[in-house]
């Protein structure tokens, strides 16, 4: 559903993530975070 919503926005998949994603993929989604911030 989010894809149809949004569906020319970036999607990313984290599949070692669960419903808390700042404890389950931390590292990358820090990494995530940085590089949207640095393209606006």
């Amino acid at each position: 559903m989010f894809r149809e919503v949004f569906g020319d926005r970036p999607v990313v998949e984290l599949p070692n993530a669960g419903d808390f994603l700042q404890e389950d993929d931390l590292v990358t989604l820090i990494a995530l975070i940085q590089n949207f911030v640095q393209s606006t």
